[in-house]
């Protein structure tokens, strides 16, 4: 058989968030990840740089709880738990992109995921508005994305890159704002701000992060992989 051949027999690997370059973290809801309490979670690991990018529970009493959607792993916080990375001392800057696969109940001002140590001047992701189901970024300033009300109670995927005045926000693969926003990051916290309050109620099932702005074939490929996780 000739070599032509026998490479068109070779398996071509599924897509995964590791098949984008600068991959910084990748959160999978798999237990295979993650310390359990029972069934709380009290330390989840990323697939890369596992120690430093550790996220922890302070205490089971905050301690998401292990589920399943989709005959995928996720991570349910009930509005009182929530985690964080439990190196608080590394800082990243932009460009970066964030893309989740999450379903945030329908409720106003809560965090999905914090990016800052100063209580005044947090990073925030939350919900703006429960009936527009829009969302915001807060740093001073505020970063919208558009208006999509078919989120709220609902599965959903979202992409933010935060690369200056290129920066955009994207939900379920569309609905497309762009603005000027700058972050770093230092540290990361998940469904509530770094001091543990406006926590948010819902399911997470993939957090995702590159040190990149995530484009064109990329970002449409990572959309519908995280599409299909959730069964969007």
């Amino acid at each position: 058989m000739s070599n032509n051949v026998v490479n068109s027999y070779r398996h071509v690997s599924a897509f995964d968030p590791n098949s984008i370059s600068d991959l910084w973290a990748w959160y999978q809801a798999d237990t295979s990840f993650m310390t359990l309490s029972g069934s709380n979670i009290t330390a989840w690991n990323p697939q890369t740089d596992l120690t430093a990018k550790q996220l922890i529970a302070d205490s089971t009493g905050v301690a998401p709880t292990t589920s399943t959607y989709n005959s995928r792993g996720i991570a349910s916080f009930d509005g009182t738990e929530w985690m964080h990375t439990n190196d608080d001392t590394y800082l990243v800057s932009q460009p970066l992109t964030f893309a989740f696969v999450a379903k945030i109940l329908d409720s106003q001002d809560t965090t999905i995921f914090d990016d800052d140590s100063t209580a005044g001047g947090r990073r925030i992701l939350c919900r703006a508005d429960a009936t527009s189901g829009r969302y915001h970024l807060i740093d001073g300033s505020y970063f919208y994305s558009a208006t999509v009300p078919a989120t709220a109670d609902a599965w959903a995927t979202q992409v933010i890159c935060v690369n200056g005045s290129s920066s955009f926000w994207r939900i379920n693969g569309g609905n497309e704002n762009t603005g000027t926003y700058t972050d770093t990051i230092n540290p990361l916290t998940i469904f509530a701000n770094y001091s543990g309050n406006f926590d948010a109620t819902g399911d997470l099932m993939h957090f995702i992060m590159y040190t990149k702005a995530v484009t064109g074939t990329e970002l449409t490929d990572l959309e519908s992989w995280m599409a299909t996780e959730a069964g969007i």
